[in-house]
């Protein structure tokens, strides 16, 4: 519920006013809380998020990447023999090329 006041000179304010106020106060209560402690609340909860969301994309972007371990040659070559991928002369012609270089 809304209550407005008017001065002398003509300014008016506006003043919030829970609807329903328990005898205890409670209500009351709650609209302050909410008012002042509760938004710090959730200004704090914002900013972590936010965060977060910092962090994520630092990592994603510029992270550590999963590569896969630099194998060796000729266990690559024994593999492609073994799957039917290349003959025997295929693989000795590049074991022979891997051992010298050329």
């Amino acid at each position: 519920m809304k209550k407005t006041a008017t001065r002398a000179g003509g300014l008016s304010q506006t003043f919030i006013v829970p609807a329903v106020e328990s005898q205890s106060g409670v209500g009351r209560l709650r609209f302050v809380m909410m008012g002042s402690g509760g938004m710090w609340l959730w200004m704090i909860l914002g900013l972590a998020a936010l965060w977060a969301l910092v962090a994520c994309a630092i990592r994603c972007t510029i992270g550590p990447r999963k590569s896969t371990p630099e194998q060796d040659p000729i266990k690559v070559l024994d593999a492609r023999l073994a799957r039917g991928e290349i003959t025997s002369e295929e693989y000795r012609r590049v074991r022979d090329l891997l051992a010298t270089g050329h």
